[in-house]
């Protein structure tokens, strides 16, 4: 059964999560299908592949690095306002490679880059 939106008993920011990732996934081309659970039918993302979440079930990491997920990162994920964490190794060098006008949302512009 699909969920038009998010079930009623999610918070604001759990809802708000829900359709930030679900926006994100539709940008992005998954080769090896890792995001298939990112979907309204599966509203709590804290159980979804490759997420993280706190203890109070706000969405803290996405680590997308090494799955050869290639796409553009839309400004919906500046609605995850807990993330603390977006590991894009190897997936941003392949995403250069194949969107050359990759552009980092105005959210992360002044993050610090740690290795």
């Amino acid at each position: 059964m699909l969920f038009s939106k998010p079930p009623t008993n999610l918070t604001t920011e759990g809802s708000n999560s829900v359709l930030a990732l679900v926006e994100i996934k539709s940008s992005l081309t998954d080769p090896h299908g890792v995001l298939m659970n990112w979907n309204m039918a599966s509203a709590d993302p804290c159980s979804w592949n490759l997420i993280t979440c706190s203890p109070g079930n706000f969405v803290i990491s996405m680590l997308l690095q090494n799955n050869f997920i290639t796409g553009n990162i839309p400004p919906e994920i500046g609605k995850l306002m807990k993330l603390k964490t977006l590991d894009l190794s190897l997936t941003i060098t392949s995403l250069a490679k194949s969107h050359p006008l990759f552009l980092i949302p105005k959210v992360f512009r002044t993050c610090k880059i740690t290795n």
